[in-house]
């Protein structure tokens, strides 16, 4: 229930804490009714102390940017200083946490929690935040414990300073993200030069023929490569056939009967650049029969509006010609606001992101060849 939950409330304004999203994370939130009140919360400053006073840490401080002016959940990693006064191996045996939010209006709202219910929040045993707060994406930092002197005043310029930071950086690693885009597609064309131009289909006629099964993919950086390969791996026989579409006929499609389609979205929602060159001629031919399944490459976290946007165009393209797909896969546990590759409250195949969840690879790709292995009847 909400009344149990670590909190406290100030003029219609409730704040407290909770369980992070990770562990070794402590989840914050607060709620208000934006109708009737203008708040915004700058900071929030921790400080722990044993049970005797004999130990004690400096004040850890995050510092939002911007403010938080709307209802808001945070789940901010604990400095290595207080994971170690918790839960490491000089641990303290009882204490509390004192836990500060700097809010406008020159407001403070403070609370003290025993230490363990901070460690059952660090374990993810904790309560979770309540319903209509929004999840913040991580626009915090953890301060130096030197600031804690600042006022309300001092917190709203720093808060902005910190926003501009923040975006700065983001404009930063997207620009380095796309030179090395740039650099592996240039690579990649480098060495494809010495048998044909990049991406053009086969000058001769089809590379393949008979089999029931083929599994087809474009990939730049060779990361959805690798996935081809951990699913060829996991079906064994069950692949006749294994092709980058960048060496491929276009004839090849019509070869068999099962097609495993694996497909990256580059930048804002866009084709790989392989699949592009080739999707003009094969989009033309009939596909009746034909029983297909897609696997898709996408960031989450650098692209959550588009994110494998490719995987609904190049499904739909062999779908508006007879093709029956199979493969859909839950769309929870991934890191995304919104995707065209879904129906039915599903991802319209496999989605693997690697920059973000690589440790979840292994055991998607498992599930979901254990899944079209009995779909495509392969």
């Amino acid at each position: 229930m909400f009344e149990k939950r670590l909190s406290a409330s100030n003029g219609g304004l409730e704040l407290g804490i909770c369980r992070g999203k990770e562990a070794g994370h402590l989840g914050i939130w607060g709620r208000w009714d934006a109708a009737s009140a203008k708040l915004e919360v700058f900071q929030v400053r921790l400080t722990a102390t044993s049970v005797d006073g004999g130990r004690k840490l400096e004040t850890w401080t995050y510092t939002f940017g911007p403010g938080l002016d709307a209802p808001f959940f945070a789940s901010l990693e604990m400095p290595l200083a207080m994971r170690e006064f918790i839960a490491g191996a000089d641990r303290v045996e009882a204490g509390g946490l004192t836990v500060e939010f700097l809010v406008s209006g020159d407001r403070k709202l403070r609370q003290s929690h025993r230490l363990s219910d901070i460690l059952r929040c660090y374990r993810l045993k904790g309560q979770t935040h309540p319903d209509g707060v929004t999840e913040l994406p991580g626009f915090s930092v953890p301060d130096s414990p030197s600031l804690e002197h600042l006022t309300h005043g001092d917190l709203r310029e720093r808060s902005e300073s910190i926003r501009a930071e923040i975006e700065a950086q983001k404009q930063k690693e997207e620009e380095e993200r796309k030179q090395r885009e740039e650099e592996a597609k240039k690579a990649k064309e480098a060495a494809a030069q010495k048998a044909a131009p990049s991406g053009a289909p086969a000058a001769g006629g089809p590379t393949i023929s008979g089999g029931n099964c083929a599994l087809f993919f474009g990939s730049t950086t060779n990361n959805t490569a690798d996935i081809a390969g951990m699913i060829k791996e996991e079906l064994g026989g069950s692949i006749d056939h294994m092709v980058n579409v960048a060496e491929c006929h276009p004839d090849d499609f019509k070869a068999c009967n099962v097609m495993i389609l694996g497909v990256p979205t580059w930048h804002i929602g866009e084709m790989q650049d392989d699949w592009a060159l080739v999707l003009p001629k094969i989009s033309e031919f009939d596909y009746t029969g034909k029983k297909i399944a897609v696997f898709g490459l996408g960031d989450g976290v650098g692209y959550p509006d588009t994110y494998v946007d490719a995987i609904q165009e190049l499904a739909e393209i062999f779908e508006k010609k007879g093709a029956k797909l199979h493969g859909l896969w839950p769309k929870e546990g991934y890191p995304f606001k919104k995707s065209k590759a879904i129906r039915d409250g599903k991802f319209m195949g496999l989605v693997i992101d690697i920059e973000n969840q690589s440790d979840k690879t292994p055991e998607r790709v498992k599930a979901w060849c254990s899944q079209i292995k009995t779909e495509l009847a392969i």
